[in-house]
């Protein structure tokens, strides 16, 4: 199968869109290209690739690269991004569920935590491997390989640039 030009998807847990899709049968992978940008368990993907492979109907794999990007944001919140990105993406599903990523090529993340309900602190990682495990599609584990350097503090320790990664898109209308 092959589709051009303003592709969308739709599952009732993934949605994407991009400007080219092709499926092959023979492998059972979903390639997005030119601009693909990807919806699942609350968090918006993009790179200038990618691939979803499914095992038996259901979505086994994935793959983003170059320039891989996670954004994820919570319901309470609609100013602080919690993001993720690297070279190159790898994530692997369960039930339909991310269950871990992989992370590798210049890996960084930017992470903000609660205190008493509000968001008051920031986190900025930069490592070259980070591995990544969810349960109920929350993280569970950040695993920073390879010489990681942390930065952490309240927000108002860091600039407005600070919050974001380069390459950093929000696209949730488009979903």
């Amino acid at each position: 199968l092959s589709a051009f030009h303003h592709v969308k998807m739709f599952k009732s847990d993934l949605q994407g869109k991009s400007d080219t899709a092709f499926y092959a049968s023979s492998d059972s992978t979903i390639r997005l290209y030119i601009n693909p940008i990807v919806w699942t368990q609350g968090s918006q993907l993009s790179a200038d690739t990618i691939n979803l492979q499914m095992k038996d109907k259901k979505m086994n794999n994935m793959e983003l690269y170059p320039n891989a990007f996670v954004v994820n944001i919570e319901k309470e919140d609609s100013v602080h991004y919690n993001q993720m990105a690297g070279k190159k993406m790898r994530g692997f599903f369960k039930d339909d569920k991310l269950e871990s990523l992989y992370v590798s090529g210049n890996a960084e993340t930017i992470y903000f935590s609660r205190d008493s309900g509000k968001v008051a602190n920031m986190q900025r990682s930069l490592s070259s491997r980070i591995r990544v495990n969810f349960k109920d599609s929350k993280v569970t584990t950040l695993l920073f390989m390879d010489k990681p350097e942390h930065r952490y503090g309240p927000l108002g320790k860091f600039s407005e640039e600070d919050k974001l990664l380069k390459g950093f898109i929000w696209k949730p209308n488009e979903r």
